[in-house]
C-alpha cells in the first residue's frame, strides 16, 4: 500500500490552495474596514465634543436714556473786532515816533511826525500868493471905481451935449477893463486861497493820528525812516480796537455748513492754554465759497468776550460748535450698528466623508437692506441667551452714542455691540 503525500495534500498542508488566498484577501479587507470604521467614528466623537464645548461670547450695553450733543469742529484764528492799518498819504522823513507796540492810543492822538520844514514853507509861499492876489483885487477895485466915476461923468456930459462921442468911448472901455482886473483878481484869490488850504491839509497830515480807541499791535517805523506814498503805501501802524471782545474766523467744511446757524452756542481751544475752553457764539456766516486744493470752505465768525486779554490775535483754534442738543433720550453706541450675528448654522464639519457626500442647497440668509421703506436700520438685542433683530429710526448722533427715536427698541435693552466665538472649559 502506497501512503506517500500527493502535491495536493501538500499545497492544502502549506496554505497554498486557491481556496486559502480567497480566505486571506477576506481577512485582510475585513481589517481594512474595520480600521476605518474606527478611525471615523473617533473623528466624529472628537468633532462632536468640539462642537459641543464651542460657545459665542456677546458684549452688550444697555439702552438708556442720555442727552445727546452734536457739535461741528473747525479751525481758525482770534482777530480782533476792529484791525486798522495805518499809513501816511504825505512822503517825507520821520522825524518823531510816538508809540510802539502794545501802546494804548485814544481817537485822535499822534503816532509819528514827519519833517515839516517844506511844507512849512509852502504854506508860507501860499499865503504870500494870497495877499499878491487880495492887494491886486484892491488896485483892481480903486481903479474900477475910479472908471466908474469917469463913466458918470462923460455920461452927464453926453446928456448936455458937452461931450464927444470919442470921450464916451474911452470910458466904457476903462471901466470894462477895470471889471476884468476885478475878476482877475477875485480868481487869482480863489487859487490862492486853495493852494493855501492844501498846503495846511498837508501840514496837518504830517501828523500821523490814530483812527481808533485801541492798542498798537505792530509799529513798522522809526525815527529817521523815509515814507513814500502811493497807492501801494507800506503799512506804518497796525491798530486794534478794544480787545476784551475778539472775534473767532473759522473755515467751516461745506459738508458742516447746513447744521450751523448764527446765534448758535460754540467753545474753543487755543494752543496757549490747551486745559481751558472759552466760549463763544457764531456771529456770521459767510455765502462767499473759498477753495483750497478742491477743498471748499465758508467763512464763520465767532465772537467772544477777552476779559483778561488772555487771547491774543493771530491764537489759532480748535472750535466746537453746537448745532444740536438733545436730552432725555433713548440712545444706543454707535457700535452696535456695525454688528452682525455670527452665521455658525452654516459651517460645514470638516469631517472625512464630507469629501465624498455631494454639497445640499445653501442656508445663508440673504443680506437684508441696512435701512428699510420706513427709514428703520436694524440692530441686535440679546434674549434668552441668542441674538433678536430689532428695527429702530435713529436722530441725532455726537459720533460715540445714537437717539433711538421711534422702532421697537425699549430702555435697558442689552444690546450687542460685538461677539467672539470660545470654547467652554
Amino acid at each position: 500500500m502506497n501512503n506517500q503525500p500527493t502535491t495536493e495534500d501538500v499545497k492544502r498542508q502549506l496554505g497554498l490552495g486557491a481556496n486559502s488566498k480567497a480566505r486571506k484577501r477576506t481577512r485582510r479587507m475585513m481589517w481594512l474596514v474595520a480600521a476605518l470604521a474606527v478611525l471615523v467614528a473617533g473623528f466624529y466623537v472628537y468633532e462632536s465634543r468640539q462642537a459641543a464645548q464651542t460657545t459665542i461670547h456677546y458684549t452688550t450695553k444697555p439702552a438708556a436714556i442720555s442727552r445727546i450733543v452734536t457739535r461741528v469742529t473747525a479751525t481758525g484764528t482770534v482777530q480782533p473786532i476792529t484791525q486798522v492799518d495805518v499809513s501816511s498819504t504825505l512822503s517825507g522823513i520821520l522825524s518823531d515816533v510816538l508809540v510802539d507796540d502794545n501802546s494804548l492810543v485814544k481817537a485822535g492822538d499822534v503816532l509819528a511826525k514827519l519833517d515839516t520844514t517844506k511844507l512849512e514853507a509852502q504854506r508860507a509861499r501860499s499865503a504870500a500868493q494870497l495877499a499878491i492876489a487880495q492887494a491886486k483885487l484892491q488896485d483892481a477895485t480903486a481903479t474900477g471905481q475910479a472908471a466908474n466915476a469917469a463913466l458918470d461923468r462923460q455920461q452927464s456930459l453926453r446928456k448936455a451935449g458937452l461931450s464927444p462921442s470919442v470921450d464916451m468911448e474911452t470910458a466904457i472901455s476903462a471901466k470894462q477893463r477895470a471889471d476884468a482886473a476885478i475878476a482877475s483878481a477875485t480868481a487869482e484869490i480863489t487859487s490862492a486861497k486853495a493852494d493855501l488850504s492844501i498846503a495846511e491839509n498837508d501840514l496837518e497830515k504830517s501828523s500821523i493820528v490814530s483812527p481808533i480807541d485801541g492798542m498798537v499791535l505792530k509799529s513798522n517805523v522809526k525815527v529817521g525812516q523815509t515814507v513814500a506814498s502811493s497807492l501801494s503805501a507800506p503799512v506804518l501802524f497796525t491798530l486794534a480796537n478794544d480787545l476784551h471782545k475778539v472775534q473767532i474766523e473759522l473755515n467751516i467744511d461745506e459738508a458742516d455748513i447746513g447744521t450751523v446757524a448764527v446765534d448758535q452756542d460754540a467753545e474753543f481751544t487755543v494752543d496757549a492754554f490747551p486745559d481751558r475752553r472759552f466760549s463763544a457764539k457764531v456771529a456770521t456766516l459767510s455765502f462767499s465759497p473759498d477753495a483750497t486744493n478742491g477743498v471748499v470752505t465758508y467763512k464763520g465768525v465767532l465772537s467772544a468776550a477777552n476779559d483778561d486779554l488772555a487771547l491774543r490775535p493771530g491764537m489759532t483754534t480748535t472750535a466746537r460748535i453746537t448745532v444740536k442738543d438733545v436730552e432725555d433720550t433713548l440712545a444706543v453706541p454707535n457700535e452696535a450698528f456695525r454688528y452682525a450675528p455670527l452665521q455658525t448654522n452654516v459651517v460645514r464639519s470638516r469631517s472625512i466623508m464630507s469629501m465624498f457626500m455631494p454639497r445640499g442647497p445653501s442656508n445663508r440668509a440673504k443680506p437684508k437692506p441696512a435701512v428699510n421703506a420706513d427709514g428703520e436700520r436694524p440692530l441686535y438685542v440679546l434674549k434668552d441667551g441668542a441674538p433678536e433683530r430689532v428695527m429702530v429710526k435713529t436722530g441725532a448722533t455726537d459720533g460715540k452714542i445714537t437717539a433711538i427715536i421711534g422702532g421697537e427698541l425699549k430702555a435697558g435693552d442689552d444690546v450687542i455691540i460685538s461677539s467672539q466665538t470660545g470654547t467652554e472649559k
